[in-house]
């Protein structure tokens, strides 16, 4: 068969496996397609210029990734995939970490919150404790869903962490579940390392970790936490920024995961 230079063209460009990793939304999800939607669908269009047949991997968020053909644009703003295959809960950790962090000042939250979604936290509870300096606000709150959005995307996972409304602790302790089987909370003046308490490897448990602001927490804060069922815990001697902790505490529980 003679190709002529028209038609080697067109091959090449033909069934493309996008490497980008897409979030949809579930609501946009059907049996046997899904609407890839908004900023989404335009960085497909626009910027990688999807073509009929090309290949996409997407994930609702909700632990189900799915792999896609693309069949066509409805609008600007969206276009539909035929549902290749669907996945549950790949890339994600058996280990449930929920972190309960005290708000940050400046942009150090949002480091964390990009940080702890990528490395597989599960919910992340936003405190306000005796020495935090900065409120909570619902533009915050929306500026670290776009930003656990996109740290998803990037490390690929299948859920899309929930990040609450900001409480206080006595308002954290009475909303925690019975069923945690660990809570550890960061202390200054623990002599216990983190990764000591934890025993052996760690599989499909729940844990919840507590750590302050840049001020620790007071005493009658640890005292509650502890009255709590917190153990009192420690990342080792060196003095860290309670990012750094959030990040390195879950990074010690999901080495394994």
């Amino acid at each position: 068969m003679v190709l002529y230079l028209q038609d080697v063209s067109t091959l090449l460009v033909m069934a493309r496996t996008l490497d980008t990793f897409f979030y949809v939304d579930p609501g946009n999800i059907g049996t046997s397609e899904f609407l890839l939607t908004g900023e989404e669908f335009r960085h497909a269009s626009k910027v990688l210029r999807i073509a009929e047949s090309d290949v996409i991997y997407a994930s609702d968020g909700t632990g189900t990734e799915y792999s896609g053909e693309y069949t066509g644009q409805v609008n600007a703003d969206s276009g539909k995939f035929r549902i290749i295959e669907k996945k549950s809960r790949p890339n994600e950790p058996e280990t449930v970490v929920i972190l309960l962090q005290a708000i940050l000042k400046g942009d150090r939250f949002d480091t964390l919150v990009e940080k702890a979604v990528e490395i597989g936290v599960n919910t992340i509870i936003p405190l306000v404790t005796e020495r935090c300096i900065v409120k909570p606000s619902s533009k915050r709150k929306s500026r670290w869903w776009r930003i656990a959005k996109s740290a998803m995307k990037q490390s690929r996972r299948s859920i899309l962490p929930e990040i609450t409304e900001a409480v206080t602790l006595d308002e954290a302790f009475s909303a925690l579940q019975v069923k945690d089987s660990k809570k550890f909370v960061l202390s200054a003046g623990s002599k216990n390392m983190l990764a000591d308490l934890l025993g052996e490897s760690l599989g499909s448990e729940r844990i919840t970790l507590l750590i302050g602001p840049e001020g620790d927490f007071t005493d009658n804060e640890i005292k509650s936490a502890m009255e709590h069922g917190f153990i009192p815990a420690s990342l080792g001697p060196r003095r860290l920024r309670s990012e750094t902790a959030g990040i390195m505490s879950i990074s010690i529980l999901l080495a394994d995961n």
